[in-house]
């Protein structure tokens, strides 16, 4: 008796955890790919408000606007220059036209 409970019990912890989309591990992996959404969207709107603003957009400058490392924000624009939102040459940060439109979308 006190084993089948157990493995009802283990069963049922197993499925809280691995259930698809609802799940324990889904929810934590759809937590995680927003916030590192929100993470690019916010670089981009800072790289565009420097831009606009007649300065020259920073890694310091985006480690400030998402309140993260200096490691965390280099890690963000590379997966950005990966996805052709920005581009980095010499030190410089510029938004690419796909960067551009898609930081307009989101002040607007």
């Amino acid at each position: 008796m006190l084993t089948a409970l157990m493995v009802v019990t283990a069963v049922a912890l197993v499925l809280v955890a691995f259930w698809p989309r609802r799940g324990v591990v889904a929810r934590w992996r759809a937590g995680r790919r927003f916030a590192i959404r929100v993470q690019i969207e916010d670089a981009l709107k800072q790289i565009h408000k420097c831009e606009v603003n007649g300065q020259v957009p920073t890694l310091d400058g985006v480690a400030g606007a998402l309140r993260v490392s200096t490691d965390k924000a280099a890690q963000r624009l590379a997966e950005m220059e990966e996805r052709g939102l920005v581009s980095h040459d010499r030190g410089h940060l510029r938004l690419r036209q796909r960067g551009r439109d898609l930081a307009l979308h989101l002040i607007r």
